[in-house]
C-alpha cells in the first residue's frame, strides 16, 4: 500500500505544474519573436541573430540554436504543445528531430499519450528502421567494420586490402590468361593457378590480420547472420532460450566470413579457376563477389534473402477469452494479433455458425447467462487466461429507460467474467458517452489499472469515418508501456475499394442491348463518387441507432433496409440508391473476403455492429506489445492481410481454415529492409518464370504473336 504524501506536497505539485506549462508557454512564445526576426531580416541576419541572443538576451549557446531553428511545423502547433504537459527538455527533443518524427508527436500529445524523451526516441528509431534500404544498411555495415580494423591497423592497411583484392579479381577475369593480350600470350593453366593460390594466400594472411581468423562453421554462417537478437529482444527475460550464445552479427561480419573461406578455398585450390566465376560456387557465396567486397566495390557478399535470415519469433503464447464474440470481429483481431483462443462464445445461433465455419479449431460455445459462470470457472481450472474480451459492443444498449437494465447486465456479466478468470488484461469497446469513472470503478477495485483510448480505424485501412472507443485495464503495472498504434501517414482504403467489386458483381453483360443490363456507366459514376466526393461510409447503423439516412444516400445507398442474398444494383441510377448486402458490410467493417459471411439478412445488424477485426488486431498487438515488452512494425501491421493464403484441415475429414500470419513477421526487425528486398526479388523471379513458360508455350501451339519476324 501506498505511503500517502503530506498535504504541502500536493498543493505545490498543482503549482509546479503551472510554472511547468508556464516554461513552454514562454519558450514558444521567445521562438515566435524569433521567427518573425528571421522574417524581417532575411538569411544575412541568421548569424546576427543566434550572437545576439547569446550577447545581449543572456541565452546559452544551446539555447540560442534552438530559438533560432525552431520549425515552423512547431510554432503552428503552439496552442497545442502549451495546453499539454510535456517539459521544456521535451520540446527540445521534439525541436531537434525530424519533420515525420515531429509529426507523430503532435498526434500523439493530441490524443494524451505519453509523449517524453524515451518516446521520442523510439518514435524516431521505428521511422528509421521503416526508411531504411538494404543497400544503406550494407553500406553502413561495411564502413564501421572497416573503420574498426583501420583504428587498429591503419587505413593503409585498409587501402593495400582493397588494392590486393582487386588484382587478385583482375587474375580471375578471363583476359588474365594471357600475359600480354594484344600479342596473344597465352599463359599456362598451372601457372595461372599457381599465381592464384599464391596472390589468395597472401590475402587472405591480410584479412586475418585485419578481421581476425576466428570464423563459424560453414553450416552455421546463415544461422548466426539471422541471430541478431540483441536488437529485437529489449529485455532479457524475452531472450529465446538458446539466444544466450547466439552472437550479434552484421552484414558485413558475414560476408567477411565468406570472403575467408572463399579465399582458404581459392588457397587450397578447391575452387577451380574454371568455375570461380558460375556454377553453385560462383553464385552469392562464390570468390568474386567476396573480392568485390574486399575491394569495395559492392557492400555485401551476400544476397538479401540470406542477410534476412529467419524471422525472429516471440517467445510467450498469450491466450484470449471472447464472453460474447457476436461476429467475430474481436477475435479474428486478437488471432491476428498472436493471441490463441482458450473460449469464445456466442449467443445467435447464424452467428455462432457462422464462426465454427470459419474457425472449426476452436472451441465455440453456445452463450447462456445462466451456464457462464461455471463454465468460466472449468475454464480458469484448466488453463491461465491472459487476456478477456467481449467482442459484442456495449453501445449497442439504446439509452432508454426500458433497457438500461439490459446494460447494467452485460457490464455486470463482463466484470464476472473478469473476476472469475483473473486476466492479465482486458480490452472491450464501449460507446464514448460511458466515459466515466463509473464504468471503470468495478474493474478498478478488482485490482485493475484502466485506461480508456479512441482509435482511429480509418488509419489502418477501414473504410469509415468513425472513430472506436476502448477501454483497457491490466494488472501489475502492465498499461504503464501501453500506447494505442499510430500509422502515420495512414493506410487509407476508400469505400468503392471496400465493396466495388462486390456492386460491379452483377455488371457481367456491359455489352447487352437491354439497357436493363447496361449497368457500366452507373458502376463507373458510383466508384468515382465514392472515391473523390465520398471515400468513406459514415457510422453504420446500431440496432437502436440512428441510420443516418442522409449520409448514406449522398453515397447512392439506401440503409433503410438490407439487401438480399444476390445484390441487385439497379438502384444505382435511382434516387433511393442500392442495399448493401452481408458481404458488403463485412468488407466495410473490414473482414477479409476468406472469411465466411452468412448471406442473410438476420446477420446483418451483428455484422453493422462488429469491432472492426484489423483495428482489433492493432489493438492487440498494443497489448502484447505491453505484457511482453516486444515492439511491432505498425505500419506493417495495418498494411498486411488478415488472413493467410495458405490453409489447413484441422482434422482430417474437417473443413480447411484459413490462417493468420505469427505476430513475430510483425516484429520491429532490423533486417526488415533485406525481406521486403528478398519478396521483391522473388516476385520478380516468378513473374520471369511465369512469362517465360507462357511464351515457351505460345511457340509449342503455334501462336503467330510470339514468333519474331527474321530478316
Amino acid at each position: 500500500m501506498d505511503t500517502p504524501r503530506p498535504a504541502p506536497l500536493g498543493s505545490a505539485g498543482e503549482n509546479i505544474r503551472k510554472f511547468k506549462k508556464k516554461q513552454v508557454e514562454y519558450f514558444l512564445k521567445i521562438a515566435d519573436e524569433v521567427s518573425g526576426l528571421r522574417e524581417a531580416l532575411g538569411v544575412d541576419g541568421k548569424t546576427a541573430i543566434a550572437s545576439w541572443l547569446r550577447e545581449d538576451m543572456g541565452f546559452s549557446d544551446e539555447e540560442a540554436d534552438l530559438f533560432e531553428r525552431c520549425p515552423s511545423d512547431v510554432l503552428a502547433r503552439k496552442r497545442l504543445l502549451e495546453k499539454s504537459d510535456i517539459s521544456v527538455s521535451t520540446l527540445h527533443a521534439i525541436i531537434n528531430s525530424n519533420a515525420e518524427t515531429r509529426s507523430e508527436c503532435f498526434i500523439r500529445i493530441a490524443r494524451a499519450d505519453l509523449v517524453d524523451e524515451a518516446a521520442i526516441e523510439a518514435i524516431r528509431d521505428a521511422k528509421e528502421l521503416q526508411a531504411r534500404s538494404p543497400e544503406e544498411i550494407e553500406r553502413q555495415h561495411r564502413s564501421e567494420a572497416f573503420e574498426k580494423a583501420s583504428l587498429n591497423f591503419g587505413s593503409a592497411a585498409i587501402a593495400r586490402l582493397e588494392r590486393e583484392a582487386m588484382n587478385l579479381l583482375s587474375l580471375l577475369e578471363p583476359a588474365a590468361g594471357f600475359d600480354d593480350v594484344a600479342a596473344g600470350k597465352e599463359i599456362e593453366p598451372e601457372e595461372r593457378d599457381h599465381r592464384i593460390r599464391q596472390r589468395a594466400a597472401d590475402l587472405l594472411g591480410l584479412v586475418e590480420d585485419l578481421f581476425g581468423s576466428d570464423h563459424p562453421p560453414r553450416h552455421r554462417i546463415a544461422s548466426q547472420t539471422a541471430g541478431s537478437f540483441y536488437l529485437l529482444w529489449p529485455t532479457k527475460s524475452t531472450l529465446p532460450e538458446n539466444a544466450s550464445h547466439v552472437r550479434e552479427r552484421s552484414v558485413a561480419d558475414t560476408s567477411i566470413t565468406y570472403a575467408w573461406y572463399a579465399l582458404k578455398d581459392l588457397a587450397d585450390g578447391v575452387i577451380a579457376v574454371e568455375h570461380s566465376s558460375g556454377g553453385r560456387e560462383g553464385g552469392w557465396k562464390g570468390p568474386h563477389k567476396c573480392l568485390e567486397f574486399l575491394a569495395g566495390k559492392r557492400f555485401s557478399a551476400i544476397s538479401h534473402a540470406s542477410a534476412w535470415g529467419s524471422a525472429p519469433t516471440l517467445k510467450e503464447s498469450l491466450t484470449f477469452v471472447d464472453v460474447d464474440a457476436g461476429f467475430g470481429g474481436t477475435a479474428l483481431g486478437l488471432q491476428a494479433a498472436g493471441f490463441r483462443a482458450s473460449g469464445v462464445w456466442i449467443r445467435d445461433a447464424v452467428a455462432r455458425s457462422a464462426m465454427r465455419k470459419n474457425r472449426p479449431s476452436w472451441r465455440v460455445r453456445k452463450r447462456v447467462d445462466a451456464d457462464l459462470e461455471a463454465e468460466l470457472h472449468q475454464l480458469r481450472d484448466a488453463k491461465v487466461v491472459d487476456v478477456v474480451t467481449s467482442g459484442l459492443p456495449w453501445h449497442h444498449y439504446p439509452d432508454k429507460k426500458w433497457v438500461v437494465e439490459s446494460r447494467a447486465k452485460a457490464v455486470e456479466k463482463t466484470v464476472s467474467a473478469v473476476r472469475i478468470l483473473r486476466p492479465r488484461a482486458f480490452v472491450f469497446e464501449a460507446a464514448s458517452e460511458l466515459f466515466d469513472g463509473e464504468l471503470a470503478k468495478p474493474f478498478e477495485d478488482l485490482g485493475y489499472d484502466v485506461q480508456w483510448h479512441v482509435v482511429d480505424v480509418a488509419s489502418f485501412g477501414i473504410a469509415q469515418a468513425k472513430s472506436r472507443s476502448v477501454i483497457v485495464g491490466a494488472r501489475d503495472g502492465c498499461l504503464d508501456g501501453l500506447s494505442m498504434p499510430l500509422v502515420e501517414p495512414p493506410v487509407r482504403k476508400t469505400l468503392a475499394e471496400a465493396i466495388g467489386e462486390l456492386v460491379a458483381g452483377p455488371d457481367l453483360d456491359a455489352g447487352a442491348q437491354d439497357p436493363a443490363h447496361r449497368l457500366s456507366q452507373n458502376v463507373l459514376a458510383w466508384m468515382k463518387l465514392c472515391t473523390d466526393d465520398f471515400p468513406l461510409a459514415p457510422e453504420l447503423p446500431r440496432p437502436y441507432g440512428i441510420k443516418r439516412r442522409k449520409e448514406w444516400k449522398l453515397r447512392g445507398i439506401d440503409i433503410s433496409e438490407y439487401a438480399d442474398p444476390t445484390p441487385t444494383p439497379y438502384g444505382l441510377g435511382s434516387k433511393a440508391g442500392f442495399r448493401l448486402t452481408s458481404e458488403m458490410l463485412a468488407r466495410i467493417q473490414g473482414f477479409p473476403k476468406e472469411w465466411f459471411v452468412p448471406d442473410t439478412r438476420l446477420s446483418c445488424p451483428q455484422i453493422a455492429d462488429a469491432f472492426p477485426p484489423i483495428a482489433a488486431k492493432m489493438v492487440g498487438l498494443a497489448i502484447l506489445s505491453a505484457l511482453t515488452g516486444a515492439k511491432f512494425d505498425q505500419k506493417l501491421a495495418a498494411e498486411s492481410s488478415m488472413l493467410s493464403y495458405r490453409r489447413i484441415n484441422v482434422w482430417k475429414g474437417d473443413p480447411a481454415e484459413w490462417l493468420t500470419r505469427p505476430p513475430s513477421w510483425l516484429l520491429s526487425d532490423p533486417r526488415l529492409a533485406f525481406r521486403k528486398s528478398a519478396g521483391r526479388q522473388n516476385i520478380a523471379l516468378r513473374k520471369a518464370r511465369y512469362d517465360a513458360e507462357r511464351a515457351s508455350s505460345s511457340a509449342a501451339a503455334g501462336d503467330p504473336s510470339s514468333k519474331s519476324t527474321e530478316t
